[in-house]
Order: C-alpha cells, then sequence, then structure tokens
C-alpha cells in the first residue's frame, strides 16, 4: 500500500470512528439538560423514561469509544447512529407537547449518516427523520386530521431531508477531492525532498569547480524541479531543464540573464506581478523567498510555480550568489481552487430552494392560524432553523467567493450599532451577561448599512456566545477623525495567543471552542472581514485568553476617501 493509500486510510478511520465519539457528547449533554427541565416540570413516569433514554444512549456511546473500529467492519457504525435516532425519536414521542423543539436532536445522527455512509446511510437518515416526526402519532394511533396539520408535522422532517441530501452529494465531492489533493499533496512532498538532496549537491559542487559543476548539472538534471543559481550580478551560471521549460512559460527572453517577464502574475492568475517583485529581479537583488507562489503563462499552458530562494556561499562564507528553487504545483493549486468553486457552486444550490421554502413558510404564516391548528411551536422551530441555515450558507457564500458586493448610502452607525445591541440583549439576559453600552455617537458614514449591521451582529453575537455566567459586554461607537470606530469587548474565555493571527481565516476554530463544545462553522469573523475590506476599513482583534477579548472595526466616513 503506498504513503498516500495508506494516508486515505488513517482519515477515514478518524472520520468514521473517533468523530462519531465526539458527535456523542452533544446528544448526551443535551439529553442530561431534557432530563433535568422533565425532573423540575414533569411527572416521575416521564422523568425514568428520559433517564432510561439517557442511559441507553450512554451505553451506545461507551460502545463507540471502546470498539476498536480499525479492525472492524467501519459499516457496522451504522448501529450507534441508528440508535441516535431510535433514542431521539421516543424521546420526542414522550415529550412531545412538554418539549416540541427535541426535533433538533435529530440534526447529529442525520447528517453522520448522510455524510460518512453513502446511499445507504442516506436512505437510513431520510427514513429516521421521518420515524422522530411521526413516531407520536403511532403511538397515539391518530394521523394528522388536517392538511395544516400533515404541514406542520412534515415540513421540518423534509427540510432536513434536502439538507441530509446535499450533504451526501458533498460529501461524495468531497472524498474525491480529497484523494486527489493528497496525491498531490504526496508528489509535492517527494518533490520538495529530492529538491533538498539536489540543492545540497548543488553546493558542494560548485565548490569543486568546473568539473565538479559539470557533474552537478547532470545531477539537478534529474530533480523533478527547477533549479537556477544566479550569480552577483544577475547572470545565470547554473540551471536545469525543468527550470528553462518554466522560463520558458513565464516569456523569458534571455536563457543567460535575469529578465522579467510581462506575463507572471498573482495568485488570482489575472493581476501581473511587477517587474522588480519577480523571483529573477528579487534574486539579483540578493532578496530571499520563502514559498511564494506565481501563476505563469496564459491560456492554457499557464502554470503555478511556488519559488524559494537561498543564498550560495563559499566555504569561507563569501557569497557567490543566489539559487532559486521552483516547483511546479499546477495540479495542486487546481485541486484547491476545484475545490473553493465547488464550496461556491454547491452553497448558491443550497440557497435556491431554501429561499423558496422561507417563501412558503412566510406564505404559510401569513394563510394559516397556526395556534387554531396546534402547530405555532413546531411552525416557529422549523422558521427559526430555516434561517439560520439560510444565514449560514450566504456567509459560505461570501467567504467561498472572497468578496462582498456593497450599496453603499449615508447610515448612522450609532444607530446600526443600537439595533444590533438590542437583537442580542435578550440572549445575553438569558446568559447572565451584563450588557454595558457605552458612547453611541451618532456617526455618520457611507456604508452598506445591511452588511455593516450583519458585521455588527456578528461581533454582539459572539460577545455573548464567548462570554461567561456574569459575564460583561461592552459596546462603544465614536468618531476618530476621517473614521468611526466601533470597539466590541467581553468577559470571556479570551484568545490564546497562538490562535489570534488566524481568528479572520474562513472555518478557524480555536482548540478551546472546540473543547467547549460551543456552537459555530468558523466564517462569522472571516465573513465580517471580507465585508469590512470591502469597506475599505480594518478590523483587529486583542485578547487574553480567560480574561476577554475586544474587536475594534474601523470604517473611513466617505467612499471617496476609502478609495484612495
Amino acid at each position: 500500500m503506498s504513503s498516500s493509500d495508506r494516508l486515505l486510510t488513517r482519515l477515514r478511520d478518524n472520520t468514521r470512528g473517533s468523530s462519531l465519539g465526539y458527535a456523542q457528547i452533544p446528544l448526551i449533554g443535551s439529553l442530561a439538560i431534557v432530563a433535568v427541565i422533565v425532573g423540575l416540570s414533569s411527572t416521575a413516569a416521564a422523568l425514568r423514561e428520559v433517564l432510561l433514554l439517557w442511559a441507553v444512549l450512554v451505553v451506545v456511546s461507551a460502545i463507540t469509544v471502546l470498539v476498536p473500529w480499525g479492525v472492524i467492519d467501519h459499516r457496522l457504525l451504522l448501529v450507534v447512529a441508528v440508535a441516535d435516532v431510535v433514542v431521539v425519536a421516543f424521546l420526542r414521542a414522550g415529550l412531545l407537547v412538554a418539549l416540541p423543539s427535541l426535533s433538533v436532536l435529530v440534526l447529529i445522527p442525520v447528517l453522520w449518516l448522510s455524510y460518512s455512509f453513502g446511499l445507504a446511510g442516506l436512505l437510513l437518515a431520510v427514513a429516521g427523520d421521518y420515524l422522530v416526526a411521526l413516531l407520536p402519532f403511532l403511538r397515539n394511533n391518530g394521523w394528522p386530521a388536517t392538511p395544516a396539520e400533515w404541514g406542520g408535522a412534515t415540513l421540518f422532517p423534509a427540510l432536513v431531508g434536502v439538507v441530509a441530501i446535499a450533504v451526501h452529494v458533498v460529501a461524495g465531492r468531497q472524498r474525491r477531492q480529497r484523494a486527489d489533493l493528497v496525491t498531490a499533496d504526496e508528489s509535492l512532498r517527494v518533490s520538495v525532498a529530492e529538491t533538498r538532496d539536489g540543492t545540497v549537491a548543488l553546493r558542494a559542487s560548485i565548490a569543486e569547480g568546473l568539473d565538479a559543476a559539470s557533474a552537478a548539472l547532470t545531477v539537478v538534471d534529474t530533480v523533478d524541479a527547477g533549479i537556477t543559481f544566479y550569480d552577483s550580478d544577475g547572470l545565470i551560471l547554473l540551471t536545469n531543464d525543468t527550470a528553462k521549460r518554466l522560463a520558458v512559460i513565464a516569456g523569458s527572453r534571455s536563457p543567460l540573464r535575469i529578465t522579467p517577464s510581462p506575463i507572471v502574475f498573482e495568485q488570482d492568475r489575472i493581476t501581473p506581478v511587477p517587474l522588480e517583485g519577480q523571483i529573477a529581479a528579487l534574486a539579483a537583488r540578493g532578496e530571499l523567498v520563502t514559498r511564494r507562489l506565481y501563476w505563469v503563462g496564459r491560456g492554457e499552458a499557464q502554470r503555478a510555480v511556488m519559488a524559494t530562494s537561498q543564498y550560495a556561499r563559499r566555504a569561507s562564507g563569501e557569497l557567490i550568489g543566489t539559487v532559486v528553487a521552483t516547483h511546479d504545483v499546477t495540479p495542486l493549486a487546481e485541486a484547491i481552487q476545484a475545490r473553493d468553486e465547488f464550496l461556491t457552486t454547491i452553497t448558491h444550490e443550497l440557497r435556491t430552494p431554501l429561499t423558496s421554502m422561507m417563501g412558503y413558510l412566510e406564505l404559510i404564516e401569513d394563510s394559516v392560524d397556526l395556534r387554531a391548528a396546534g402547530i405555532a411551536t413546531e411552525f416557529a422551530v422549523v422558521q427559526r432553523n430555516g434561517e439560520r441555515l439560510l444565514a449560514l450558507i450566504t456567509d459560505l457564500i461570501v467567504t467561498a467567493e472572497g468578496r462582498a458586493p456593497l450599496e453603499r448610502r449615508p447610515a448612522d452607525i450609532g444607530e446600526l450599532a443600537e439595533k444590533s445591541l438590542d437583537s442580542v440583549r435578550a440572549d445575553a439576559e438569558k446568559a447572565g451577561i451584563r450588557v454595558l453600552a457605552g458612547r453611541l455617537d451618532p456617526v455618520l458614514a457611507e456604508v452598506d448599512a445591511d452588511r455593516i449591521k450583519d458585521v455588527l451582529d456578528k461581533l454582539l453575537s459572539n460577545a455573548v456566545k464567548f462570554n461567561r455566567a456574569g459575564g460583561e459586554l461592552g459596546l462603544v461607537v465614536e468618531r476618530d477623525g476621517d473614521e468611526v470606530v466601533v470597539l466590541v469587548s467581553d468577559t470571556g474565555l479570551g484568545i490564546a495567543d497562538a490562535d489570534l493571527p488566524r481568528i479572520f481565516e474562513r472555518f478557524f476554530r480555536s482548540a478551546a471552542t472546540r473543547d467547549g463544545a460551543i456552537a459555530g462553522a468558523g466564517l462569522g469573523l472571516s465573513t465580517a472581514k471580507i465585508i469590512v475590506d470591502a469597506h475599505r476599513g480594518t478590523i483587529s482583534a486583542s485578547s487574553l485568553l480567560g480574561s476577554g477579548t475586544t474587536i475594534e472595526l474601523r470604517l473611513p466616513l466617505l467612499a471617496a476617501a476609502a478609495e484612495l
């Protein structure tokens, strides 16, 4: 078995085995909370039934952790996920009136089945989804009597079923892309290892004279990487066939001298790299680069090149030139680009039916007396979760495209901040967090009001989510010269120094967040940064682990000034 095959096997084992064990934790915790609620507000019989289901879930989870899935057919994991569905179904059937929102718990096993077990898992996920929805009717020997009741009973499982199908499609494509990325990564590792060997041989050969240089040329020609040695005057003293081929693609006009090319581009494959910023010019000036990515050439011949340079010295320490190693990483770069394009496509495809469903929900709400039909609570749960999914998909689209189109209008940032604060005030009070609204100055700025309010909503939501009971949330809006400054602070978990530079990366979640089982997809801050960058503003964070975090947002008051 090749190293890439072994890596894929380990990835599958980790995903299918240990991840399900972690997935059981929020389910166990949720049932424990339900047991407390039932113990305080319901009968002893109901409490016994909840505790029995909780015990079954604990036993199943213990088996999940203890069984060595690496040596057992992973398809047996289906039993664990199906057991979770059955537990949720009986729990909801017993507590439908007291806790109608328990249907949300079925998302954990349903998403796992649809993600990890192919078509069979998808079918089981959809069947389990409807089992949870319809079991209360089976136990009471009575089916819904009206179309509205049928809609209330089946709308949420239908929505979850659509999500499960989308997850199943995404998972299949991700598995194929993962295999392609692992293969490309393995090739790149081999190339880098061979390049190191070739570079060592090259340095020794230069010191030994012309005969040794001839031997070194033979060595570097066998390396699957471009090797070029420039002297201090910019003349090429040594190069290999791979470097020559890449130079031709880049439009080099001379095989013997540094010649920057007009067809060298940045990572977006469109923006030209200034001649003085190209690797050849940098090498001539004696400036080093490490793993710098360029695209060279045009059209079908365009290649992705990763360049690294290092000084070449004699044994005495005297500088004699610069060695540049270039690797053709086109397959890896295109695989990453395909992944991002796929993510953009699938999120657009998900948003269309979800937007349609939300529209029909509004139509049902306007045309049906939900309270009279007895489904007002269930309908609110479906509507709330649909809105959450739509917001998540919108964030995915923004982060995948890396841009946020704006419609600038004069807006009062203080007023926007106050509205955002009002939207989280109830959640803050429920969590025992004190809201400290400082100066909310009425500062007018030319911004996209909806986008900026979305940013403020995300920052304030994080300040509540990552805070602690009894903590504080602060908000300040003030003018600073030609900018408006917004400060959002909390006294919560804080962020480790090692994690702080990465908090605006897409999908990044710190270890403390994951260990604390705090919900989130790692998209909020990355989306916020894209929106702020589109306004030509800045967003930054300062934090002390265990003491809290402060986010500073700066926006130019005038759009014309932002474009300068």
